[in-house]
């Protein structure tokens, strides 16, 4: 009898094992018009916005495509972190953001010739 319940505890720990489910991992895409933009190599700027302007995390980012903002919604700038893995992180207090750099106008980038 022992035999029995010792075969029948294997076959169901081996059934209960069968039963587990693996957890699937679905990448997350950046949206399509900022995946062509990096694929067509355009300058591509992704700025967090301060606080009035971010409030909650609804809209952490303003995205720039060669100096022209790409009007995404809440769920495409959280794919658009998410893809980068961009924490986010609210930008220093200055001046050059209360002017509105980085998320009324993209800020100036210096290019480097040495390539």
């Amino acid at each position: 009898m022992g035999k029995v319940l010792s075969i029948l505890s294997a076959v169901m720990c081996i059934c209960m094992g069968c039963r587990t489910q693996e957890s699937v991992v679905h990448p997350t895409l950046p949206p399509p018009v900022l995946a062509e933009a990096i694929l067509q190599g355009k300058e591509v700027q992704i700025n967090h916005l301060p606080h009035p302007l971010n409030v909650g995390g609804v809209l952490p980012f303003a995205v720039w495509v060669d100096g022209e903002k790409i009007p995404l919604n809440h769920k495409e700038l959280k794919a658009v972190g998410q893809t980068f893995n961009i924490d986010f992180e609210p930008p220093a207090d200055s001046a050059e953001i209360h002017n509105g750099a980085g998320w009324v106008y993209p800020f100036r980038l210096v290019k480097d010739d040495s390539d």
